[in-house]
């Protein structure tokens, strides 16, 4: 592996913009080279895992790339989070877990990725537990995923009227409940939405019920 004279130095995702550029346009060699250095940071450990998984030149290394993004998971990196949930849910360099996947997604949907609910509310459905399936493709719906907006839509025919009404319920507490949360320490799809409701509760609830009104 190349070594790279550089004092290390905890990465931001401004810093790491040039190793996630060669990861994006996959030259892995240097995208390593860059985060080597930094083996100890949770942003180089979630690209490094990602390396080992994706280079096929490292197919060898699958199974170490799956334990580097555990080491920047379990250090609440939210990247790492969803990766790790991917990885389980789809059976890449580990066997299919669902639940396991569901565990990692959830890290993530609590702290307010779009994303990692997206992806947890198809793990549920997947699983057939269409309320909590409902509750958080309607969350990633409200936080502006368009394919959440889609799944939740679809959810309304999928789920019992029982469970979607549950789902929308769950939903609308949850939302509730991070109304006043510290915006520095949740995820910026969950700040973005909460920079729009600055109303009261009441409201809050108004246009959550609105919007999750089913056919």
């Amino acid at each position: 592996m190349t070594n790279v004279s550089r004092t290390p130095q905890k990465l931001t995702l401004h810093t790491a913009e040039v190793g996630w550029r060669a990861f994006d346009a996959k030259d892995y060699s240097a995208a390593l080279a860059f985060f080597e250095p930094y083996q100890d940071d949770p942003i180089a450990q979630n690209f490094i895992g990602l390396i080992y998984l994706h280079d096929e030149s490292l197919c060898d290394l699958k199974a170490d790339g799956i334990e580097w993004l555990r080491r920047s998971a379990e250090a609440n990196f939210d990247f790492a989070w969803l990766n790790l949930g991917n990885c389980y849910a789809r059976g890449i360099g580990t066997k299919v877990d669902l639940r396991v996947a569901i565990g990692w997604y959830a890290k993530g949907a609590d702290f307010g990725s779009s994303s990692c609910q997206f992806n947890l509310g198809l793990a549920h459905c997947e699983m057939e537990e269409f309320a909590e399936a409902t509750k958080w493709l309607h969350i990633s719906a409200m936080l502006g995923s368009k394919e959440g907006r889609r799944f939740f839509d679809f959810m309304s025919v999928k789920a019992t009227k029982e469970q979607y009404e549950e789902g929308c319920q769950n939903a609308t507490q949850w939302l509730e409940s991070k109304l006043d949360a510290d915006h520095n320490q949740i995820h910026y799809d969950l700040r973005n939405w909460l920079s729009q409701h600055k109303e009261t509760s009441q409201i809050v609830r108004r246009d959550i019920v609105r919007i999750s009104t089913r056919p």
